[in-house]
């Protein structure tokens, strides 16, 4: 068949159309590289690892973090990277979980990803992680982090947990008075007196995992009729707890109250039903990582017992498992005698709209 002029040019047009469609969903050389380069990684040896890591690394000169990561613990890091690999400039970008997850996803869309390494919220990894950027990695030193917090396919991992319990103002409670658990705070006896967080995502999914919806929503009634203050951020809850604002805060962070305690902050701690554990930063590389060697060295001396004991001294409680917690308060988790839930990004990612709903339904609009 002879094609007339007009068919030709559709033709062409048409297998221009297919090489322009083909060309945009091809992955960017970058993602490409960075997936490459980690499923190679994970076949090498430690020592074999290493070698073809600082290699890379030395021509990257340097790494950037997008994290919501404690700033101190951050600054630690940085510091003991520098010491071990002079070579690699570390760099960061902090903000809150929200606001991280965000900004990576926008740039990922974009094309424009500048992050080499995430630290990502236990309520967005999963999130992150279904969108398509983040690569997998299988160092060695994840083995030592329990599955029950790391993704199992890869994608991320945690390096240290936070636990939501109550506490208590010693010289304005007394022991006989003294909560025991969730319930005993909807008495009349505590009516002003408590004081929860503008966002108190961990207890409230956990509540929600627990109980169901209906039994967390009449909870949360009563500890609005109760006449509830919400404040916002967990370690002022704490100091103003110190202080006597507040006879009880209800879903303090362990190792925030552990911190205090140690320093004469007169606050007692209550292992309520269920204690609620989650992670408290998950680290990943995203697929389009501009410098993957460096953002892997990184993260390997970041999940190392090196990089667990650096969470340690900051006072929080390493998910590396041999590396204990410096305060003795927190070291009776592991008795077994703590009613321990444990929550996933998986648990995040399912309840965290009924819960911010919820929230501010009953709570935040009373």
């Amino acid at each position: 068949m002879t094609s007339t002029p007009t068919n030709s040019r559709r033709v062409f047009g048409y297998r221009w159309f297919l090489l322009i469609v083909w060309l945009v969903l091809q992955p960017s050389p970058a993602a490409s590289n960075s997936q490459t380069l980690l499923t190679e990684l994970n076949r090498l040896s430690p020592v074999e690892r290493e070698k073809k890591l600082i290699e890379g690394a030395k021509k990257e000169g340097g790494v950037l973090v997008y994290s919501s990561e404690n700033v101190t613990l951050l600054q630690r890091y940085e510091a003991a990277f520098a010491k071990r690999y002079p070579f690699v400039k570390a760099e960061y970008w902090r903000a809150g979980g929200d606001r991280v997850g965000t900004r990576v996803l926008a740039e990922s869309r974009a094309g424009k990803l500048q992050a080499d390494l995430v630290g990502l919220a236990f309520d967005v990894a999963n999130e992150i992680k279904g969108a398509g950027v983040l690569a997998r990695y299988l160092p060695p030193e994840r083995k030592a982090y329990a599955d029950a917090f790391k993704d199992a396919e890869g994608y991320f991992t945690p390096t240290h947990l936070i636990h939501a319990v109550i506490g208590y103002n010693s010289k304005l409670v007394s022991p006989r008075e003294a909560p025991k658990d969730y319930p005993d705070l909807l008495s009349p006896f505590w009516r002003g007196t408590l004081t929860i967080d503008t966002e108190p995502s961990r207890a409230l999914i956990g509540w929600l995992k627990a109980w169901g919806e209906e039994k967390t929503r009449r909870y949360l009634d009563g500890l609005a009729r109760n006449g509830v203050t919400v404040t916002r951020g967990h370690t002022l809850q704490t100091q103003l707890l110190c202080a006597g604002e507040y006879k009880v805060g209800i879903e303090l962070y362990l190792y925030t109250a552990a911190q205090m305690q140690r320093t004469g902050c007169p606050i007692n701690i209550v292992y309520p039903n269920p204690t609620t554990v989650a992670s408290a930063q998950s680290w990943a590389i995203p697929l389009a990582a501009p410098r993957p060697h460096a953002a892997a060295l990184l993260l390997d001396f970041v999940l190392s017992a090196e990089g667990a004991e650096l969470v340690a001294d900051n006072g929080r409680i390493p998910a590396r498992a041999g590396v204990k917690p410096k305060f003795e308060t927190l070291n009776q988790l592991a008795s077994g005698a703590v009613p321990i839930q444990v929550l996933t990004s998986e648990d995040a990612q399912r309840l965290r709209a009924t819960a911010d709903k919820l929230f501010k339904d009953i709570v935040l609009r009373r």
